[in-house]
C-alpha cells in the first residue's frame, strides 16, 4: 500500500515539464514592454530544462502560450494565463482537472520589474493502490512565487523513485549545501526575462503534504505579435477566465 504522501510527491516532477523545446524568442516577437499600460494579449514562455538541478537556469525554453495583460488600479501589471492552459501544458500526462485550475496570475511592479506575486491553484487526480484495490484521490496544488523573497532547495530526497527538492529559506540556512539559494531575477526589459522563486505545496485530502522548491517562475514575456503557431493554435481559449486577484 502506497501512502497518500507518496502520491502527492508524484505530482511534483510533472510540474517542471512543458511541451516543446525551442529558442528563447519566437521569430518576430519582441520583449514585453512593461511600461505600456494598454490592456492587450501577450505571450509567455517557460524554461523547461530537466529538473535534475533546480539551480540550472536559462537553458531550454517551451513554446509561447497566450496570456492577457492589464494595468491594475494600484499600478501593478497583471498578466494572466488561463487555468486550462496551465492544466494542459504544465501538467501534461497527469490527470489534471482543468476546471479546478485558477489562472496563473503574475503581478509585476513596472517601476522596479519585481514580481510581487505569481501563482495558481489546482487539483490533480491520482490513482492510489490500497492492497488489491485501486481508488482515485485528489491532490491539491498551490504555487506561490515572487522576486521579493529568497528561496532555495535542500539536497534531493528520493521518495518512491521520485527525486524531490524540498524548499528552504537561505536566510535561515545560509551557506554550504544545507540550503542552496536560487537567485530571483526581476523583469529584464531587454529580453522580457524574469525568474521568480518560491514554493509548490501539494496536499492530500487527509492533510498530508509536501513543500518543494518551485521551478515554474522562470519565464520570458513577449508581445503577442509573431509569437508563433502555439498562440494561433490556442485561439479562442479564454485567457483570463475567472482569475484570482492575487494580493
Amino acid at each position: 500500500m502506497r501512502s497518500p504522501l507518496a502520491h502527492a510527491a508524484l505530482v511534483l516532477p510533472a510540474l517542471a515539464v512543458l511541451a516543446g523545446a525551442s529558442a528563447p524568442r519566437a521569430a518576430g516577437a519582441q520583449p514585453l514592454d512593461l511600461r505600456d499600460a494598454r490592456a492587450r494579449d501577450v505571450a509567455v514562455r517557460f524554461e523547461r530544462s530537466p529538473r535534475t538541478d533546480p539551480s540550472t537556469l536559462d537553458a531550454s525554453w517551451g513554446d509561447p502560450l497566450p496570456a492577457h495583460l492589464e494595468r491594475r488600479a494600484d499600478g501593478l501589471v497583471r498578466i494572466a494565463i488561463a487555468g486550462r492552459l496551465v492544466a494542459a501544458h504544465l501538467f501534461e500526462g497527469e490527470r489534471a482537472r482543468p476546471e479546478s485550475f485558477a489562472d496563473f496570475v503574475w503581478l509585476l511592479d513596472p517601476a522596479t520589474g519585481d514580481v510581487v506575486e505569481a501563482g495558481f491553484d489546482g487539483v490533480i487526480e491520482q490513482e492510489v493502490a490500497w492492497g488489491f484495490a485501486t481508488t482515485v484521490t485528489e491532490a491539491r496544488v498551490r504555487v506561490r512565487m515572487s522576486t521579493l523573497e529568497p528561496a532555495g532547495f535542500r539536497a534531493p530526497r528520493e521518495l518512491f523513485g521520485k527525486r524531490l527538492f524540498r524548499h528552504c529559506d537561505p536566510r535561515v540556512e545560509p551557506g554550504g549545501e544545507a540550503c542552496r539559494g536560487v537567485a530571483a531575477v526581476p523583469f529584464d526589459a531587454s529580453r522580457g526575462y524574469v525568474n521568480a522563486v518560491g514554493t509548490i505545496e501539494v496536499e492530500t485530502p487527509i492533510g498530508l503534504g509536501v513543500v518543494s522548491f518551485s521551478p515554474l517562475g522562470e519565464a520570458i514575456f513577449l508581445e503577442s505579435a509573431g509569437a508563433g503557431g502555439a498562440v494561433d493554435a490556442l485561439a479562442g481559449v479564454d485567457v483570463a477566465s475567472s482569475p484570482p486577484d492575487l494580493r
